[in-house]
């Protein structure tokens, strides 16, 4: 689980250098700046086909899981 603490440095400063708590939440929190792509848009370059379905692909698989999670949480809330 390394390579989830590189690309978030507050992680390891809220939680300390070897905190189960940290590298849960970098596994659970998404790096959000992995699907930035104004840069490359900005330099009119090339992004390849692959990692726009990757992004796509996650994204479903994200909606899915928090969509199951909130309906476990609050099956038995009545809402009226």
């Amino acid at each position: 689980m390394g390579h989830s603490w590189v690309s978030r440095p507050w992680l390891k400063f809220v939680f300390g250098e070897d905190s189960f708590r940290g590298e849960l939440l970098a596994a659970i929190i998404p790096d959000w700046q992995i699907f930035w792509m104004t840069q490359a848009l900005s330099a009119e370059a090339h992004v390849p086909a692959k990692y726009i379905f990757y992004s796509i692909g996650y994204m479903i698989v994200y909606s899915i899981v928090l969509t199951l999670w909130a309906t476990v949480c609050f099956q038995n809330t009545e809402l009226a």
